[in-house]
């Protein structure tokens, strides 16, 4: 369907179907040059004539680092986590960020902006953020970090084995 070479991302995920046919996915590396091997993308395959595909990237990151994959709502709005980015206080991964919840949407002239919903390592709340979101009937994001929360024990990385968390809409 498509071999990705780079610059339109390198290490593909996991996919979400739209009604139109349309897969949407996330890659770790590739598009902005800004980190040593591309920060990652989140891209689009559509369905062409002759059983073809065609590929477009709709979001490259900058300082943001190992996106997870995509879900897409009923709007045609995109949503995903990046394990690293955003502000932090947590010292474990205060330099890169300790990851964000996003979502892009589809502007009129066809290009995608993305908004940060919520930027991971302040408190108890996590950091690094794995695999993908869940999203409910009511507009919350439910998701998983690898790390953070609370804990009393020291076996765990930034101070803490994970959290389970809601990101509710405004």
């Amino acid at each position: 369907m498509h071999a990705f070479s780079g610059p339109d991302g390198e290490g593909p995920g996991t996919l979400t179907l739209d009604n139109a046919g349309n897969l949407y996915g996330t890659t770790l590396f590739g598009g902005n040059s800004d980190c040593n091997y591309g920060c990652g993308t989140v891209f689009e395959l559509s369905p062409s004539a002759g059983g073809k595909w065609s590929e477009k990237v709709l979001h490259s990151f900058y300082h943001l680092r190992w996106p997870n994959g995509v879900i897409l709502d009923q709007a045609g709005n995109l949503y995903g986590t990046t394990q690293y980015g955003g502000w932090s206080k947590n010292t474990y991964c205060a330099y890169l960020g300790c990851g964000i919840a996003y979502e892009l949407s589809r502007n009129a002239n066809g290009t995608w902006s993305k908004t940060t919903l919520h930027s991971f390592g302040n408190g108890s709340d996590g950091v690094q953020p794995s695999g993908n979101l869940v999203l409910d009937p009511k507009g919350n994001l439910y998701g998983a970090t690898a790390y953070g929360g609370i804990n009393n024990e020291n076996y765990c990385l930034a101070g803490g084995c994970g959290t389970v968390f809601v990101v509710s809409p405004n």
